[in-house]
């Protein structure tokens, strides 16, 4: 039946655009891995300080696979989590998770377990009470993990959490649960067993700084995960590349990489989607410079690209605020670098925030939106590619 149909060669590029890249698509920095537990063994809790789309996720699980020696690290997200009890119950039942992988560590805490709503199975430890105090039953497992096992919360958007309990029941719960989190991190029997990383597309140094809170992390310690340096962004491509029958000569990944100047994964994978596309329309298997200026403008014009970095705004700031942030981000999507004193006016007269609008404008830098430039005395977008997206789709 398909007999004459012609036989369609592909080009297949090693991307991933949406998902969390992980296996043969994720480009490992060992180096920050090393450094992470290095800080872990030394004692310290993290907050991974990134701006979005850099990878915080891919990078967290990876950490997760490359353990120390005496280490059980567990990734949990809870961006869910709409109250205390809600969070606190998901910390606990990936605990319980972790430690039913752990069929000599089970059998230690075998007395604990009477004093928990845990049953033990064959098919391991089972949680038999939905409406238990998760954040007691936490302690006194933590607490009962013999010296040797140390623990690592790895918490994806926990800022989320916070934020979204803020939202729900008011700054005064939000704060109680950041005391709470700190109250588990100091107690003298905890630390000995557990440490906390976390991260979030959600800057918690500046929500907990807009919840007049900054105390209640200030013993977690930021840990910078920068974008790509122009070996990693190189090496990234060679693995996007890997297997395609594609021929992409230097000097061309050179453009690239000097076209996009901010070197986060996302930005890179998203190019290279629409040059593996527009080669397989051409029929084509060598990437030329002009190939990449035309998928630059082909990565313009799809808005599912770029409409989270729009929509974040309403997660991140309130009606007034928001009016500010979009005006500064308009103006810097003009091409030219915003001075500072520019910032400050229309902040604190034309929007009235005297007392907020530098918060507004480190949420934005965390956030990746904008970047300080050279002697950091004006702003611009951190990435052309968004910038040119905002100027021609949300700029008026």
């Amino acid at each position: 039946m398909f007999a004459n149909r012609s036989i369609v060669i592909m080009i297949r590029f090693n991307t991933v655009v949406g998902a969390v890249a992980e296996g043969d698509s994720y480009l490992g920095r060992p180096r920050l891995v090393c450094n992470v537990w290095k800080l872990v063994a030394a004692g310290e809790h993290l907050l991974m300080a990134a701006p979005r789309r850099v990878g915080k996720t891919s990078f967290m699980r990876d950490v997760e696979r490359e353990p120390e020696p005496g280490f059980h690290p567990v990734y949990l997200i809870v961006e869910s989590a709409r109250d205390e009890k809600d969070l606190f119950r998901k910390l606990y039942a990936k605990a319980i998770e972790m430690v039913s992988t752990k069929v000599e560590l089970t059998r230690k805490l075998g007395a604990l377990w009477k004093r928990l709503s845990v049953e033990v199975t064959t098919d391991g430890l089972k949680l038999t009470a939905a409406d238990a105090d998760s954040y007691n039953d936490l302690l006194i497992l933590l607490k009962g993990l013999p010296a040797k096992e140390h623990f690592v919360f790895l918490v994806d958007e926990f800022s989320q959490a916070v934020e979204n309990i803020r939202k729900i029941h008011g700054a005064e719960a939000a704060v109680g649960l950041l005391h709470k989190m700190r109250e588990l991190r100091q107690d003298p029997d905890v630390v000995k067993r557990v440490s906390f990383v976390f991260a979030g597309s959600v800057g918690l140094e500046q929500i907990v700084g807009k919840l007049n809170a900054s105390h209640a992390i200030n013993d977690v310690l930021a840990f910078d995960m920068p974008p790509f340096t122009p070996k990693e962004a190189h090496a990234l491509l060679e693995r996007i590349l890997d297997g395609s029958g594609a021929d992409m000569p230097m000097p061309v990944r050179e453009h690239l990489l000097e076209k996009l100047v901010w070197l986060i994964p996302f930005f890179i994978q998203v190019v290279m989607n629409e040059v593996e596309e527009i080669l397989n329309e051409e029929e084509g298997t060598t990437v030329t410079k002009k190939l990449v200026d035309h998928a630059f403008t082909k990565a313009l014009a799809k808005r599912n690209y770029y409409d989270h970095w729009h929509q974040r705004l309403s997660i991140l700031f309130d009606t007034l605020e928001r009016r500010y942030a979009k005006e500064v981000l308009n103006l810097c999507s003009a091409g030219k670098p915003v001075a500072m004193d520019k910032v400050h006016d229309i902040g604190t007269t034309k929007h009235k925030l005297p007392d907020t609008y530098m918060d507004i404008v480190r949420s934005l830098i965390h956030d990746g939106y904008l970047v300080r430039d050279g002697d950091a005395r004006a702003l611009r977008f951190a990435s052309p590619l968004l910038m040119r997206w905002w100027a021609q789709t949300i700029a008026p």
